[in-house]
Formats: C-alpha cells, sequence, structure tokens
C-alpha cells in the first residue's frame, strides 16, 4: 500500500509540474516573442486608452503598445499590466469600448485570479470537472467585465458593443495569463444576452468556488483515510 501510495504520489508531482511548466514555457516563448515587435501607440488611442481607464476607476496609468503580432486586443502582465492592441485599429467608437472592457480587467485584477485558476488546474490536472469549472470561471470574469462597461448606457450603445464584441471574438485566444480568453458558441451567446438583459446573476465563480471546495475536501478525505486504518492496524498489532 505504502509502495501504491508513493508512486501515485510521483505521478501527481509529475502531472503538476509538468502542467505548470508547459503553461509558464508557452507564456514566456509568446511574451518573448511579441515582445520585439512593439510599437508606441497612436496618441489618440492613448487618449482613449485614458479616458477609459477614468471612467472605470483605475488611479494607475495603463501602458498602450501597439503590436504586428497580436490579431485581438489583450492585456499582459501581472506587475505592470500593458493594453496591446494590432497594428489595424477599429474604429475610435468600437476602440473605446474594447478600453472600456481591458480596463475593466486591469481593475479587477484579472490577470491574478488567471493565475490563481492555473494554479488550481495544475494541482488537479488530473480531474476534468476542475478544467471544466475554470473555464466556467473564465466566463464569469469575462461577463463581469462586459457588465462594468456597459453599466449605465442605453440600449443603442449596447448594441454597438455587441457588434464590437464579435468582431473581436473572431480573433483566436492568447496564452494564458492574457485576457485574450477562448470562447465557443454558447459563451458568446450567453454573453450577448447578459449585454442586452444587464443585472442577471452570475453563477459561475460560485460554481467553482463550490466544486473546487469540494474537490479538495475529496482528495483530503482520500488521503486520511490510508492513514487513520494503517494507525488502527497498528494498535491492533501493538
Amino acid at each position: 500500500a505504502l509502495r501504491l501510495a508513493g508512486m501515485a504520489l510521483r505521478i501527481w508531482l509529475a502531472g503538476a509540474l509538468g502542467f505548470a511548466l508547459w503553461r509558464a514555457a508557452g507564456y514566456w516563448l509568446w511574451s518573448r516573442r511579441v515582445r520585439r515587435w512593439d510599437s508606441p501607440a497612436p496618441a489618440y488611442a492613448v487618449s482613449i486608452s485614458r479616458w477609459a481607464a477614468k471612467e472605470q476607476g483605475l488611479t494607475r496609468r495603463v501602458p498602450v503598445r501597439c503590436n504586428a503580432r497580436i490579431s485581438g486586443p489583450l492585456v499582459t502582465g501581472l506587475v505592470r499590466p500593458t493594453l496591446l492592441l494590432p497594428e489595424t485599429l477599429p474604429p475610435e467608437d468600437e476602440l473605446a469600448m474594447i478600453c472600456l472592457h481591458e480596463m475593466a480587467h486591469c481593475r479587477r485584477g484579472d490577470l491574478w485570479y488567471m493565475l490563481l485558476l492555473e494554479a488550481a488546474r495544475a494541482v488537479h490536472w488530473y480531474s476534468p470537472p476542475v478544467h471544466f469549472l475554470v473555464r466556467a470561471a473564465r466566463q464569469d470574469i469575462e461577463m463581469a467585465c462586459d457588465e462594468a462597461a456597459a453599466e449605465n448606457k442605453p440600449e443603442t450603445w449596447r448594441r454597438q458593443y455587441c457588434q464590437g464584441l464579435l468582431h473581436a471574438l473572431e480573433c483566436p485566444a492568447g496564452p494564458v495569463l492574457t485576457t485574450r480568453f477562448g470562447v465557443g458558441k454558447s459563451q458568446i451567446t450567453a454573453r450577448l444576452r447578459q449585454i442586452m438583459r444587464p443585472g442577471r446573476m452570475r453563477r459561475g465563480l460560485l460554481a467553482f468556488c463550490a466544486g473546487a471546495l469540494a474537490v479538495t475536501l475529496c482528495c483530503c478525505a482520500v488521503r486520511l483515510e490510508p492513514a487513520s486504518t494503517s494507525q488502527t492496524n497498528t494498535e491492533d498489532e501493538a
């Protein structure tokens, strides 16, 4: 039994380290490749981003750069978040909506939440429900930023925001620890519905927390049961 437990521990540790290294290496290679193509953003784009930051209640400035290697806007950088925009910028109205959404990510500190979610995936790499719950939490994060961007906006503005969102979602997803999340068709539909019907309750994050707690408790129970059995056998032998 001890030999099997040791083998299981080694397999779990190898899987957790392998998953964490794979995700970290992917982000490092991406950031190293993208950094070479940075260029200053136009003055009007910087002005729009500062307006969006002020609208979202950000007290610090978020640097804005253009990059030829990305196809859609995203925020990257844990310690110093930076907004990266593609070289071909959208119209100013659409750019303002994009900046409102991305600045909401910065105000909420969503990249740190993503780091926590990735740590949970690394620890529970063997559990498909955890990976599913992480995707649900990502969806909840995006919907919260949509709600923050569209708060107190008229219906016509929300319709334009939905159109801009569809244009942005045509671009491929970014790597881990960026705000360029990959979404499916059902998730896009849910986001559009949330934008046009504000104030609906979001349950993704609650589901993730409940699921993560359940998985943690199950792991603790599995780990503690052999130990109590072993202790009982030792007392019987004595």
